[in-house]
């Protein structure tokens, strides 16, 4: 290429710190966390479906 200029180096805006990898050793599922996610998904679907309802009346 015949225009390769070279630019000065720009400081960054953000300075990026880099975090420790901290890795997982807890193998066991969340059963409880995941039953209230879907308990409040159902009940959520349950409260649209009834918005809709009472709409379409």
């Amino acid at each position: 290429m015949e225009n390769d200029e070279i630019t000065p180096a720009q400081e960054p805006i953000f300075e990026i710190e880099e975090t420790p990898f901290v890795p997982i050793r807890n193998k066991e599922i969340d059963y409880i966390g995941a039953l209230e996610g879907f308990v409040l998904v159902i009940l959520i679907c349950m409260i649209l479906l009834g918005i809709v309802k009472r709409m379409n009346n």
